[in-house]
């Protein structure tokens, strides 16, 4: 079971056009599609209202900006938390999960990107993820993208650190919950919303296994260079 996912997990990196080199990282080769995406810091200040948010919605879009942003914060992370975003980056790629995929841009170049949750009558949207590129933070990347969440969902919610609370409130996100599972809060942008479950996306074991795979295949290039 695992070798097969592992072999099904290449064709969709090969068919996409990924590749890794220990000194750049992994790149997209299709040149459409975030090449050369690493954005400089001098470039922020003439962002402004250039930068943009899109729904990715073929595979190969959704699987590159995933990606791009794994080896973004990969040396930031924990062995097991970079397998969870290698994984994150086959599952949520594609489309038929159901979940969207909002990644914010500026001139082609990948700021960030946002993971929400299927939309399915009687269910509230959540906001699953967000992340903001290094390069990018400080500037609204991330307020950019929740901006766009909130005006697409009537009823979104998210999870979030107690900390965060004050932050999302500015966009609207006005009922909030403690969870039950952990010392998070839930928030949402309606009384309703919050009440309506969400539909989770749960990532299958083998993609765990996969994610760990290629995190092995990282260090050993990395290694070897």
């Amino acid at each position: 079971m695992r070798t097969a996912f592992i072999r099904r997990w290449a064709s969709v990196s090969l068919s996409t056009g990924w590749c890794y080199s220990a000194s750049s990282g992994i790149e997209p080769g299709n040149p459409d599609i975030y090449a050369g995406s690493s954005v400089s810091a001098s470039l922020a200040s003439s962002w402004g209202h250039d930068m943009r948010v899109i729904e990715a919605t073929g595979r190969d879009h959704r699987y590159n900006l995933m990606m791009h942003m794994a080896m973004d914060e990969y040396d930031d992370l924990t062995a097991d938390e970079r397998a969870e975003r290698f994984a994150m980056a086959y599952v949520y790629a594609l489309p038929e999960t159901g979940v969207t995929v909002l990644a914010a841009e500026y001139h082609g170049s990948l700021l960030g990107y946002a993971i929400l949750t299927p939309k399915k009558r009687g269910a509230a949207v959540r906001l699953h993820w967000l992340y903001v590129g290094k390069a990018a933070r400080g500037w609204g990347v991330g307020s950019l993208l929740v901006k766009e969440a909130v005006k697409r969902y009537r009823y979104l919610q998210l999870a979030c650190h107690p900390r965060l609370k004050p932050y999302y409130q500015r966009f609207g996100f006005s009922v909030w919950r403690k969870s039950m599972n952990d010392g998070d809060l839930i928030g949402s942008t309606t009384k309703k919303g919050a009440r309506l479950p969400f539909i989770a996306r749960i990532i299958p074991g083998e993609a765990f296994d996969a994610g760990r795979w290629m995190a092995a295949q990282v260090e050993r290039e990395r290694r070897a260079s």
